[in-house]
């Protein structure tokens, strides 16, 4: 068992921002695998963060999102994915890229996509919410997108609360609506890797998470994969989180 103390916190909340960092300048596969070992050791370290630095305990210095129940409801049947990053991200690493959103979906039928971005006067790019859905109209979609939720919370709550919402078939064809938290995602692409999943989990918890990841990294916007806006989003919260007690070098 480690023996975390307030150095080690220091030290690895400087190796989490050289990370971040190098990945809004752009897409790296092998720094987001740093990262996100990076995101796993200090998801390991909830039980001492509140020493090593208090304003993560504090209840408002972090926010999570989820869709509202009318959201959900009107999108049950479908197959769709949801993820929204409150405050947003800003990144330079879609730069060059065209605004366009790819999705896993079959030939027929049409899909639709509700994207929250701007572009900055500097040319970095800010995103914050991702709605794709299979055969759905624009317009009940566009009404009720903005529907969010907002919480401010903890570490600890936010480190476990739902970062994405997706609906995908069964094996008879059935959509059915799952949610994969942070630590879920740290967790499980520090295990697979950040390109695509090399290996299946064998326990009956673990296993549905890395069909769900899957899923996820056939979801591009912008020329990036959509997990890196999500892992990006989760460093740019811990960093913030910490800006006053490790400053940046």
């Amino acid at each position: 068992m480690h023996n975390y103390g307030e150095s080690e916190f220091s030290l690895l909340v400087r190796r989490i921002r050289r990370n971040h960092e190098d990945s809004l300048i752009g897409y790296d596969p092998a720094i987001i695998l740093d990262l996100i070992g990076n995101l796993r050791v200090l998801s390991e370290m909830t039980d001492i963060l509140g020493k090593a630095e208090p304003s993560f305990a504090f209840p408002n210095h972090f926010k999570t999102a989820k869709p509202s129940k009318q959201v959900v409801k009107l999108l049950r049947g479908k197959k769709f994915l949801i993820a929204f990053m409150p405050d947003g991200l800003i990144t330079s690493a879609a730069n060059n890229f065209d605004l366009f959103f790819s999705a896993p979906y079959h030939p027929e039928g049409t899909a639709t996509v509700e994207a929250a971005f701007r572009v900055n006067s500097n040319g970095s790019r800010e995103f914050k919410n991702f709605i794709y859905v299979k055969d759905f109209d624009l317009q009940p979609l566009s009404s009720v997108a903005s529907q969010v939720q907002i919480t401010s919370c903890n570490f600890y709550i936010w480190l476990h609360s739902e970062v994405i919402k997706i609906s995908i078939p069964d094996k008879d064809n059935i959509f059915t609506i799952h949610s994969l938290s942070r630590i879920d995602l740290i967790k499980r692409i520090s295990v697979n890797g950040a390109v695509h999943p090399k290996q299946k989990a064998t326990d009956s918890y673990d296993r549905p998470k890395d069909e769900l990841i899957s899923n996820l990294f056939l979801y591009e916007f912008a020329g990036l994969p959509l997990h890196y806006f999500l892992l990006l989003k989760i460093s740019q919260d811990v960093l913030r989180a910490s800006n006053k007690a490790i400053p940046s070098t």
